[in-house]
């Protein structure tokens, strides 16, 4: 996991990150990753990576060099246009993922599915069993089939990824076949998967690659700064997960521009909740906590009330009746709570913020921004049941119409002045296969 933001006014915007990695299923934590790159050298646009630290087994360090290299010195109207270009070149399959990552990438990720389905097998093996004696394997086979058939009607209601390839879905069976099986016969083992729950597995990968899910594994970006005609800067940022039979799924997660109305912006990336915590003055798992709680309150009094009268006929209505008013009451006042803490929270803690991040000079957004990240990674060093996901040094950038991009804070895995031919070659990567970092 990772701390990143970007603030954004009408003069600048600063992007900050942390450099921890984590690795083998979240047993190792490196400090030493880099997350934030120039996505040109000739032009004012940077470039975050968060989630995965690779695209279908390729570090995104690579793909984005490989495409700074293939932008060189050309420039784009607007921010998006540099955005949609590198959705492009995923798209074009220019980092040339093969098919041998791909069957790597669907095997894993049917593991990771397949894992989902037998564990939601388990717990209701584990709860019939607390119930009846004994299990017998008629019960076993309709406790696999529900839970399959549960996941896949789940999945099969979600929205389809837009432009999917004609015979999508028969090449991917064909494609995958082995895959299918092995997973299959790898999670499952000897539990009893009819014919028509198998089928039903089958299209779990289809939905995985086809549909509006978002929970596997996968990688956020973010492109910031200014195109040509941008006066103001502006903010892409993209969820992406694969490349499979030609297919990139991806989804736009967020587009901000600064303009005359909105003239300061904080976006906070991956572990964000100490961002929060410091624009609205209080956490926001907290604050869904304590909203939910009240209204739990006020229904259960009112209830209490109701059901302890002896008797409601001098009110003219039926218990049933006021238990319904009570529920409405209840409502009308938590909604009230909730507005209040909103208003509270906007006049006196965001509000001031916003304000201020509106007018504040290039250092002042670096400062800012590398403070918050820094204040995520506090957090996660001294909290006991946390891990230290965030961490190590803090890379930051700023990002200005007339100065470009100008590294603040920025770490490197080796000296500078042992490497005087990094420097001299940076900008001479026209026909290089990989461009060097600054």
């Amino acid at each position: 996991m990772t701390a990143e933001i970007a603030i954004l006014n009408k003069e600048a915007v600063a992007l900050a990150t942390d450099s921890a990695v984590t690795i083998n299923q979240g047993n190792k934590i490196y400090n030493s990753a880099n997350k934030l790159f120039t996505l040109s050298k000739f032009h004012p646009v940077g470039i975050m990576i968060y989630g995965g630290a690779t695209f279908m087994q390729i570090p995104w360090e690579t793909i984005i060099k490989l495409f700074r290299c293939k932008l060189h010195d050309k420039k784009y109207k607007k921010l998006a246009d540099y955005a949609n270009q590198f959705i492009r070149f995923l798209q074009k399959n220019e980092p040339n993922v093969t098919k041998e990552m791909q069957h790597v990438y669907v095997f894993v990720t049917l593991h990771g599915i397949y894992e989902t389905v037998l564990n939601a097998i388990t717990k209701s093996r584990n709860e019939f069993l607390k119930t009846h004696k004994i299990i017998e394997l008629k019960d076993i086979r309709k406790i696999v089939s529900d839970e399959i058939y549960s996941l896949h009607t789940n999945w099969k209601k979600r929205k389809n990824i837009p432009k999917l390839p004609k015979q999508y879905k028969s090449r991917l069976y064909q494609e995958f076949k082995e895959e299918l099986t092995n997973a299959k016969r790898n999670v499952f083992e000897n539990l009893p998967v009819d014919k028509k729950s198998e089928s039903k597995l089958k299209d779990l990968l289809y939905y995985a690659l086809t549909k509006e899910i978002w929970p596997l594994s996968g990688s956020g970006i973010v492109i910031a700064g200014f195109g040509e005609g941008d006066l103001f800067p502006a903010l892409v940022s993209y969820d992406i997960q694969s490349f499979v039979l030609g297919k990139l799924k991806y989804k736009t997660s967020q587009i901000s521009k600064i303009n005359s109305k909105n003239s300061g912006l904080i976006a906070p990336f991956a572990q964000n909740e100490m961002v929060f915590s410091f624009m609205d003055g209080i956490e926001k798992k907290y604050r869904s906590q304590l909203e939910q709680s009240i209204n739990d309150l006020f229904l259960e009094f009112g209830e209490l009330v109701i059901n302890n009268i002896n008797s409601v006929k001098p009110l003219g209505k039926t218990k049933t009746q006021l238990l319904s008013q009570t529920k409405d009451v209840a409502k009308k006042i938590s909604d009230g709570l909730k507005i209040g803490m909103k208003t509270y929270s906007e006049e006196y803690h965001s509000g001031p913020i916003m304000n201020s991040v509106s007018t504040l000079p290039k250092d002042e957004l670096a400062n800012m921004a590398e403070a918050l990240v820094n204040l995520t990674s506090f957090k996660r060093r001294v909290a006991f049941d946390q891990k230290e996901t965030v961490g190590g040094p803090i890379d930051v950038a700023v990002i200005s119409k007339g100065d470009g991009f100008i590294w603040i804070k920025r770490k490197h895995y080796f000296k500078l002045e042992y490497n005087q031919h990094f420097m001299r070659t940076y900008f001479n990567d026209k026909n290089n296969k990989v461009c060097k970092d600054e």
